[in-house]
């Protein structure tokens, strides 16, 4: 409290306290004078009051008003401020909300493709495996029958050899073979030279 308010607060308590005294003498004086003084003097006493009253208070008093009415005012401009960005907020976050369809449509649409474009190059990726894998195969199953033909053929040729040795060997002599080994003797002979 301000030192002013403050002395006109004891003034106003020191007013009431002698206004009380007054009224206890009041009373006293009503017994010896009647009731018509009494009334006087109460309306007087309450004149003085009041006016001391006011006199005192009419300052402090609408100091507190004017500061109560602007301070009620800035809450009210305060309050309309926030309601109006609070009302530009809702707007903001309707527009959003619009928005967030298209946005949705729009990232499920590039989810798709993306998906779409995955699946592609999955199945490109699993036939040019499978290709070659194929070729692979193909690969295997020709060496395997290269080597099969060359069994084959090595074992044609033995079992050609075996039945030509027992061909000859039925057909041929031991005069033959004689004659057979000493021209094959005369032809080292003759390579060695």
């Amino acid at each position: 409290m301000t030192r002013t308010l403050l002395i006109r607060l004891v003034f106003v308590v020191v007013i009431v306290l002698v206004g009380g005294s007054v009224m206890a003498q009041g009373h006293e004086v009503e017994e010896a004078h009647g009731s018509a003084l009494d009334l006087v003097f109460r309306v007087v006493n309450f004149a003085i009051l009041a006016g001391a009253l006011v006199y005192l208070l009419k300052k402090p008093l609408a100091n507190y008003l004017d500061a109560k009415t602007e301070q009620i005012r800035n809450d009210l401009a305060e309050a309309v401020g926030k309601r109006e960005r609070a009302e530009a907020e809702r707007k903001e976050a309707e527009a959003r909300l619009a928005g967030l369809d298209e946005e949705i449509a729009e990232a499920r649409a590039k989810g798709l493709a993306q998906a779409e474009d995955e699946r592609r190059r999955i199945l490109q990726a699993a036939e040019n495996e499978a290709a070659r894998l194929t070729e692979h195969a193909k690969k295997e199953i020709e060496a395997e029958l290269e080597l099969a033909r060359r069994r084959l053929t090595a074992r044609t040729a033995e079992l050609s050899i075996e039945m030509a040795r027992k061909k000859l060997g039925e057909q041929i002599g031991d005069a033959d073979r004689r004659a057979l080994f000493e021209k094959g003797l005369e032809k080292l002979g003759e390579a060695n030279r």
